[in-house]
């Protein structure tokens, strides 16, 4: 009798061990953003579809209690424009795609995204708005593509590991405060464009280039290789910098403990 209720002992041991060393993953969550569809999935925030996102200026976020653990946006191609406070905060955002569908970037679409360290806007954005990169002080380098034309207020605020932003002749409006507390930032555009002239009236530094006709990139016209990425600020985003990156330690511990457990039974049934 006790021998039979050590074994079923044992058996639940081992099996309380193999779970633990393999926890159930999370469900992924989605829903409907305007005219898009969203899916979350661990870290990775997916929007898709074709059309305009919900502007959520005065709404919450239905992604709003994870933005701590997401880590990754993708924009599917078909989204038009990334609206107002869309990933604002997301302190553990390291990379986002935009697709060469999106038009427009809402005001704060990305603001306070500290762990953003780099974007590639495509050439289809038209406007950039108030606050869209604010705050993200990792961002080392930003390239204006030739297909914008405004960027508004504060766009770049604070924004203090901007060590280079290049412009496009195309741009002919560039709002208030849109660089203010970038401390090293140098701009980087044709002689004769706007942004020269915006540079010269707030004293950024400046460096002309001749702007490419036909190729897209040219290594002649480029800055130097960026510094590497200031530190993250943790003033920012939407949770700790390593929001839920500490927890996962217990799972190869308690699965040793249980999995130890099971062998003392065994030592014990071999005397008896």
């Amino acid at each position: 009798m006790k021998k039979g209720f050590a074994w079923g002992l044992l058996g639940v041991f081992l099996l309380a061990a193999v779970l633990a060393a393999f926890p159930a993953a999370a469900a992924a969550k989605s829903g409907t953003t305007g005219d898009c569809t969203w899916t979350l999935d661990g870290g990775v925030l997916t929007i898709s579809g074709n059309g305009e996102m919900k502007d959520y200026r005065n709404d919450p976020r239905p992604w709003e209690t994870d933005i701590g653990k997401i880590t990754k946006v993708i924009i599917e191609d078909g989204v038009t424009r990334i609206s107002s406070r869309a990933f604002a905060a997301f302190g553990n955002l390291a990379s986002v795609t935009i697709p060469d569908s999106v038009t427009g970037i809402d005001d704060w679409a990305f603001g306070g995204c500290s762990g953003l360290t780099s974007v590639t806007i495509p050439d289809s954005v038209m406007y950039i708005g108030v606050r869209a990169f604010s705050e993200c002080t990792g961002l080392t380098s930003i390239t204006i593509p030739n297909s914008v034309t405004s960027i508004g207020d504060s766009a770049f605020y604070y924004c203090t590991g901007l060590t280079s932003i290049t412009f496009p002749n195309s741009v002919t409006s560039i709002g208030v405060d849109a660089f203010a507390y970038c401390p090293n930032v140098t701009v980087y555009c044709p002689e004769n464009s706007y942004a020269a002239s915006y540079a010269q009236e707030i004293g950024i530094a400046c460096s002309y280039i001749i702007e490419p006709t036909n190729a897209p990139t040219d290594p002649t016209t480029q800055p130097a290789t960026d510094p590497s990425a200031a530190p993250t600020d943790p003033t920012q985003g939407g949770g700790p910098t390593n929001a839920g990156g500490g927890s996962k330690w217990w799972i190869p511990a308690t699965a040793g403990i249980l999995v130890a457990g099971a062998i003392v039974i065994v030592v014990l049934l071999k005397k008896k």
